[in-house]
């Protein structure tokens, strides 16, 4: 008896479920091949350019040489200078090792003027200022 309600419940349900179009999918619609483009494809020619910039109407401007200038008359730049850093405090037996210069907080790492920040230690500073590795002392 309770083989025959199962089997009745079971077939209810397969009939139900199929009577709402989940058993099978709808067969007049046509399946969409996945590798066409949905958009509609727009007919661009690659290298077509505006009327504007077709190279019989651009003119080009004539190309006047000039001499290079000579080595003796070029003047020879000015070496930039250390700017003056005032260390006024000093935080160097930490994991995040800070100095006051200049009024600023800074880091290892931080930018003042055209000097980087090496190292922060008891004494200092050491900076690199034009790829040499300069101590400050407090």
């Amino acid at each position: 008896m309770v083989k025959k309600i199962f089997i009745f419940i079971f077939l209810g349900l397969g009939l139900w479920n199929s009577s709402l179009g989940w058993a099978q999918p709808a067969l007049d619609t046509p399946e969409r091949n996945p590798f066409e483009p949905q958009l509609p494809r727009a007919d661009k020619k690659p290298n077509s350019l505006p009327e504007k910039l077709k190279p019989s109407s651009v003119k080009q401007p004539p190309v006047v040489l000039k001499p290079a200038p000579s080595v003796s008359s070029a003047k020879p730049a000015e070496a930039p200078k250390m700017p003056q850093l005032l260390i006024t405090g000093l935080v160097w037996n930490s994991d995040r090792p800070q100095a006051i210069v200049n009024g600023q907080v800074v880091d290892v790492g931080d930018k003042i003027e055209t000097v980087q920040i090496v190292a922060i230690n008891q004494q200092g500073l050491e900076v690199n200022f034009m790829g040499n590795r300069v101590p400050i002392k407090m």
